[in-house]
């Protein structure tokens, strides 16, 4: 896991046999329980503590819907369509990091290879049109000077400075957030599991080619029947005395 940490974020080679280091078993290091933390955490977070007048809520709100760090980094001003009757993010990229490519670019094609459509509703859409004034307030400003290859990205730090890993993860760790920003798309697995949102959207919105959003709906499914059995089922009880 190291070894592909390193090669996707510093494109370094490095192979090393199976026999030495076995591949994972699991997809990702916290238990169930520990997701569902982190989901109340965000959520409470995001919903109901921070200033929404705060640039840093708009920044991070996108967390919520799944998206990759990278690809919310990438998300261009054309990303948000908010002119048709169906706002919406287009992700279709991501900011990435390559020597061979002269340092940080945009990679023109998503983790898995597959552009995608996220709905935008509520809080989400409301993040994304105070991201759009504050971007076009920030550019009428005579300090505006961004690089040319990333002048039109929607997540731009004052004065045109481009925001990359470097800079978004310590300011997810000032929100006293500290775990691993990929951990909000299992968050969002949760989320949309808990919430009753069919598979068939999940899906959708997470960009799985695989099945691996399933296991969200079956944690939730048991969640719910033990739940449900806790507040219905009385063993040992008589009705109608």
């Amino acid at each position: 896991m190291a070894f592909d940490a390193a090669s996707d974020k510093y494109d370094i080679r490095i192979t090393v046999s199976t026999r030495f280091f076995p591949t994972p078993k699991t997809a990702r290091p916290e238990s169930d329980r520990e997701v569902a933390d982190a989901a109340e955490k965000l959520s409470k977070l995001f919903y109901e503590e921070m200033d929404r007048d705060d640039p840093i809520w708009s920044h991070f709100m996108f967390v919520l819907l799944g998206l990759r760090q990278a690809e919310r980094l990438g998300l261009q001003l054309k990303s948000v369509v908010l002119d048709d009757g169906e706002p919406r993010l287009e992700i279709y990229q991501q900011l990435d990091f390559s020597q061979s490519q002269g340092g940080w670019y945009l990679k023109d094609t998503t983790k898995n290879g597959q552009p995608r459509e996220v709905p935008l509703w509520g809080e989400f859409l409301e993040a994304a049109q105070r991201r759009l004034a504050l971007r076009e307030e920030w550019s009428q400003r005579p300090d505006w000077n961004p690089d040319p290859k990333f002048a039109d990205l929607l997540f731009l730090g004052e004065g045109g400075k481009l925001i990359t890993r470097r800079q978004d993860t310590p300011m997810w760790h000032s929100l006293g957030l500290e775990m691993r920003g990929h951990l909000a798309r299992h968050i969002t697995g949760h989320l949309l599991a808990r919430n009753q949102v069919s598979e068939e959207t999940a899906k959708k919105i997470l960009g799985h080619q695989s099945d691996a959003y399933m296991h969200y709906y079956r944690v939730i499914s048991s969640e719910m029947a033990g739940r449900e059995l806790s507040e219905k089922y009385r063993p040992g009880t008589s009705r109608g005395r």
